[in-house]
């Protein structure tokens, strides 16, 4: 919630308070029940600008509140008008129905025009939330011409009244009415209408808010001069009922009033705070005169975040307001302070802060572990990458007889170390790949090549593995498949690794199929196997490193788990995309798929 929807909710709360106060207080007042039906105005206006001054609010919702919200925004001034007459005592015209009925048709109108999105015609989100545009017809400045002259002849009749009357009491009530009704017109017209129309959206509308000028004025005649209600009752009232802890001061600085939330937030009983200096609540001793300096100079401080001592000692972070209360002559006679505990939040923002900086270290010292670990891998593979080709080769000489013959048993352990070897060599060329892609020194030879060509050798070279396993092994291409821009060895490392893959899972009697279709500027690759399927729990971490996706139903020779790791990280180098699927049907088999971007 921002600081503009707090001073629209405080707005909503106090002209409710005020309009049910009010007509309860005396219900058979024409006076009263004009005076709280022109309160209501204000609340349902203050209600949907506490959603509009909203930028998360939706822009279906902002028009729907902009409609409902015309109904007080649209009818206040004929009620402005109502109230003066009825309040400088104007008889012949409040007896004169055809004259009330009169007044009542330019809202009527208005109202209507709005319903129908004639007057503001759209919403333009800003930082502050939804500023209005006004339509460029006529309608708008009808509609300031009606504000203006049913505003200024309730100001006269009550400007006039004031000067006539003989009536201390009245004179005054008509001089506050009358100025605070005028400013916060004069404020209202050029937030919510003249700059709009100028296309100026930096300053919010404030048109409800500024109203909060005219209703502390009548609070004051309120609590000041008797005027409908009993001044203590009504104070006590507003300041109880509100949700923030709020404290009423004198220009001492002596505290005068406070609400049960004050009470509370802050442990004292009331008798403890009336008529202390409100200095005693603050940790910093110097800070109460800073405070209250600023806002005598400027009128009002804003969510100011200052600590605040409990009556356990305690210490509270909060957010302070502060606002200067002024007499008729302009000079300060109080002021009214609201206080807001963020205690709990800015403890967890430390929290947070300080867990993040725990993770960043922890983050750090893993990414130095990883960086040394792959250097410590590339280091090992390369050093036993020499000596396994050396012995492969030397195995390789004995096994082709050429030093001399050889008997079956000296054979078979012979061909027994030369597949070992070539299990270790793929072991070590996978460590060597991975190491590399982590490290990000894996370059790419690029090249524009044919990838159905390619899928084409690859279903070659298995043919004869897989036939001695009765698997068959098949292949459909959308044709033409455009060229792909790639590396085709590590392409076909990767096609290798799935189809490797799909052959010590699939049974015998089984089923493989590569399959190649276009998709948009992408070409998707797949491998589908009959084989058993993999249980959904390991879906998202079969491309995991040294990950195993568990019993092959053939004797195969056991691999690493690097293989569906290194086809991940070469399909995103290449800038595509993999991914598995499982089951495909039946309950059984999965499907590894990969995408590359077409050559353009």
């Amino acid at each position: 919630m921002n600081f503009l929807q707090i001073l629209h909710f405080l707005t909503f709360i106090i002209c409710l308070y005020l309009a049910v106060y009010v007509l309860i207080k005396n219900i058979k007042s024409p006076l009263h029940r004009v005076l709280s039906l022109l309160l209501l105005c204000f609340c349902i206006w203050s209600y949907g600008k506490f959603y509009t001054d909203n930028p998360t609010t939706s822009k279906e919702t902002v028009k729907l509140l902009i409609k409902t919200g015309s109904f007080g925004w649209c009818s206040f001034p004929s009620l402005f008008l109502l109230f003066s007459i009825i309040f400088t005592k104007q008889k012949k015209l409040f007896k004169n129905i055809f004259f009330i009925i009169t007044i009542f048709i330019p809202p009527v109108f208005f109202v209507y025009k709005q319903l129908t999105n004639s007057l503001v015609i759209d919403t333009i989100k800003q930082q502050f939330g939804w500023s209005f545009v006004w339509s460029k017809t006529i309608l708008p400045y009808l509609f300031i011409l009606y504000i203006t002259v049913f505003m200024l002849v309730g100001f006269y009749l009550i400007f006039t009244f004031g000067e006539k009357t003989s009536d201390r009491t009245k004179k005054i009530q008509s001089k506050i009415i009358f100025y605070t009704a005028l400013l916060a017109l004069s404020i209202g017209i050029i937030t919510d209408f003249v700059l709009p129309k100028l296309y100026f959206y930096i300053i919010p509308p404030l048109g409800d808010v500024v109203i909060l000028i005219w209703i502390m004025g009548l609070v004051y005649s309120i609590t000041k001069y008797e005027f409908l209600i009993t001044p203590a009752t009504a104070s006590k009232n507003i300041i109880s009922t509100m949700s923030d802890s709020l404290i009423l001061i004198n220009q001492e600085g002596n505290i005068i009033d406070i609400n049960k939330s004050t009470i509370n937030l802050l442990g004292y009983s009331k008798n403890q705070l009336i008529d202390k200096h409100i200095q005693m609540l603050f940790s910093d001793n110097n800070l109460t005169t800073v405070l209250f300096d600023k806002t005598s100079k400027e009128g009002c401080l804003v969510n100011q975040k200052v600590i605040l001592k409990k009556n356990t000692g305690e210490d509270i972070i909060t957010l302070f307001s502060c606002s200067a209360l002024k007499d008729e002559f302009g000079t300060i006679v109080g002021f009214v302070c609201t206080i807001t505990d963020i205690t709990e939040s800015e403890k967890r923002k430390e929290e947070l802060r300080k867990a993040k900086e725990e993770i960043e270290k922890k983050n750090e010292k893993l990414m130095q572990i990883n960086e040394m670990k792959s250097e410590f891998l590339s280091m090992v593979s390369h050093e036993i990458k020499t000596p396994l080709t050396i012995m492969k080769e030397f195995i390789s000489i004995v096994l082709d007889r050429i030093p001399g013959e050889i008997n079956e048993t000296q054979e078979e352990y012979l061909n027994i170390a030369y597949n070992n070897i070539n299990r270790l060599e793929v072991i070590v060329n996978d460590l060597l790949d991975i190491s590399k892609l982590e490290a990000g020194k894996m370059k790419l030879s690029l090249t524009l090549f044919d990838i159905s060509t390619l899928i084409k050798d690859t279903v070659t070279a298995f043919n004869s593995k897989l036939k001695s396993n009765k698997i068959e092994l098949n292949y459909f291409l959308q044709k033409p498949l455009p060229k792909v821009y790639a590396d085709p060895t590590r392409i076909s490392q990767v096609l290798n690794n799935l189809v490797e893959n799909a052959f010590k899972y699939t049974p015998d009697g089984g089923k493989i199929t590569i399959g190649a279709v276009l998709k948009n500027s992408f070409i998707e690759i797949s491998v589908t196997d009959t084989g058993p399927g993999i249980p959904p729990e390991d879906l998202d971490k079969i491309f995991d490193r040294f990950e195993q996706l568990g019993q092959s139903p053939r004797t195969v020779t056991k691999s690493a788990g690097l293989g569906l790791s290194i086809s991940k990280k070469i399909v995103e180098l290449s800038g595509g995309k993999i991914w598995a699927e499982s089951p495909v049907k039946d309950g059984k088999g999965s499907k590894f798929t990969f995408t590359l971007p077409k050559a353009s």
